[in-house]
């Protein structure tokens, strides 16, 4: 969904900049992973991935950094001996991301491999990414645009067929008269900012034939507003964005009250 030029312009009056997210958002990137060492027996990464029911298990050096992983493809590939150490069966160049990386960076290995490691700046071990984090993570990231992007596509309905019903009256976009007639709707230039100005003047509210507080309304929508601008940068904390997501489904459920088609 893109910015209209007068929510840029909020954007940019807030002084904020675009920020990646990065890998190291995702919890199980900063989790304590089970791991094995290049000298462990081999049953013992097999009694780990049994008892938690891994399908991958990080292979580190005595340093404690990331040397590799073994799997159950590896473990089964061959006949070992009861004796056969981790260093045996473990594929010793694994791709692995940072931290610090931005997330999208390792969609393609974990869509081929069904996971990647996560290392530290210092090649430590810090977690594991698979595609059920990332499924739940973009579910998260994603959500707040598909709510503005509904919230949106019904304002832009519903303030269409109040003017319409202004204009049939008055002949124009607004009062006889007055100043401050709406220009945008014609050329479809309304952005976020329009909406709320549009829904605090008594012609347009009027038109909507809504039945709940007006200025409530009003403010609630503003709110949303701001919010729409800061998601475009995503939140720093998952709390922000968890309240952001509830302050605009709100919005959007008692919208759809009162215009149940979008």
């Amino acid at each position: 969904m893109e910015a209209a030029a007068g929510d840029e312009q909020d954007e940019q009056a807030s002084g904020l900049a675009p920020v990646a997210i990065t890998v190291g958002r995702l919890p199980s990137a900063r989790s304590s992973l089970k791991s094995v060492r290049l000298s462990d027996p081999i049953t013992l990464a097999v009694e780990i991935m049994s008892e938690h029911s891994f399908d991958h298990l990080p292979v580190l050096d005595e340093d404690g950094n990331l040397r590799g992983s073994v799997s159950w493809q590896e473990i089964g590939a061959t006949n070992r001996p009861l004796n056969a150490l981790v260093q045996d069966a473990a594929v010793l160049k694994v791709r692995s991301v940072q931290t610090d990386d931005p997330l999208i960076d390792c969609l393609a290995d974990v869509a081929r491999h069904g996971c990647v490691f996560v290392v530290n700046p210092d090649g430590t071990l810090s977690g594991i990414v698979t595609g059920h984090d990332l499924a739940h993570r973009l579910k998260q990231e994603l959500r707040p645009y598909a709510l503005l992007q509904e919230l949106e596509h019904r304002l832009r309905r519903a303030l269409a067929t109040a003017l319409r019903r202004i204009k049939e009256v008055h002949g124009e976009f607004g009062l006889p008269g007055d100043p401050a007639k709406i220009s945008k709707f014609g050329n479809k230039g309304m952005n976020f900012s329009d909406y709320v100005q549009l829904l605090r003047r008594p012609d347009v509210w009027d038109a909507t034939g809504w039945r709940f507080p007006q200025d409530a309304f009003a403010n609630r929508l503003d709110r949303v507003r701001l919010i729409r601008n800061s998601t475009m940068h995503f939140h720093e904390l998952d709390d922000d964005r968890a309240s952001a997501v509830a302050e605009i489904n709100t919005t959007l459920q008692m919208l759809k009250k009162v215009q149940p088609q979008a």
